[in-house]
Parts: C-alpha cells; structure tokens; sequence
C-alpha cells in the first residue's frame, strides 16, 4: 500500500513514519520500503525508529529513483530489476573511467588518483555514483546538461 505524508514539519513527518512502520502488519520476509530524499534523512529515519522501537530493521529505503524503477520493472517484463543508474551498478563503471582516463586538466583529481591505491580508488567512484543516483531524481537538467558536453552554472 502506497502512503504519502505531507506536513510542512519534519517532525510531523518523522512520527507518522514511525509510527506507520510500527503499526503496520508486516511480513518477515519482506521488507517495508520507505521512499527518502537523501542519506542524511535515511540515517534520520533510522535513528529514529530504532529509538522509538529498539531497533531498526527490515526496512528498505530507496530513493524515489530507484523505487520508481522497481516498480517498472514489476509491470514491464522487458525492464531490469535493477536500474543501470543505480549506484552499486555505477560505481564500477565509474572506477574504470578513474583508472583508464588522464585527469591532467584536473590537477587535485590526478594528484588523488596517481597513488594506486585500488581501495580509494573504489571509494571514490562509490561516492560520485551515490551522488549521480541523486542528481537522477533531483538534478536532472544537470544531468541532461552534462550528457550533452555543457558546464552548470550554480546559483
């Protein structure tokens, strides 16, 4: 069942979540899913669940990205389970665009990245692929931007 909370205050929105997912009847084997706008409100959440009720688990967050294409991929058969945006599938793509290209014109970059350490490396591209995930669901000009070879100016 789809429930969407709209308040103007977060602690408003905070308790009806844990309330919900603490009154709702739930399956062992499946996880609640709860759909956040960024890690720093799912650790919100997750503290604030395991407080009210001791522990926080079996409880799936997703960005609304990676919600979205699950339930795609339930209706239409031709769609992967996993989105090819999402971060785990990127980071590895990400990595191999680290170590394969010359990062001269970026000098703090190449600095980083001329030390082989295979473990930064990956932590590195982890990070860049959550924030694409992100940029996905709430920076898509960006995206469309840089798809096309131009700069973003911030405001």
């Amino acid at each position: 069942m789809l429930r969407i909370h709209f308040s103007n205050r977060l602690q408003s929105l905070r308790d009806s979540v844990v309330t919900a997912l603490g009154t709702a009847p739930t399956s062992p084997f499946s996880a609640q899913q709860v759909v956040v706008p960024s890690s720093a409100m799912r650790r919100y959440l997750n503290l604030a669940i395991a407080e009210r009720h001791g522990i926080c688990a079996n409880i799936d967050f997703a960005y609304l990205a990676q919600w979205l294409w699950k339930q795609i991929a339930k209706v239409v058969p031709t769609v992967a389970t996993e989105s090819p945006f999402a971060a785990a599938a990127l980071t590895w793509r990400i990595y191999q665009l680290l170590e394969d290209s010359d990062w001269a014109s970026f000098p703090r970059l190449a600095h980083y990245l001329k030390d082989p350490n295979h473990v930064m490396r990956y932590e590195l591209a982890a990070e860049i692929a959550a924030l694409f995930e992100q940029y996905i669901t709430y920076r898509q000009d960006w995206m469309k931007a840089w798809a096309v070879g131009n700069d973003v100016t911030l405001r």
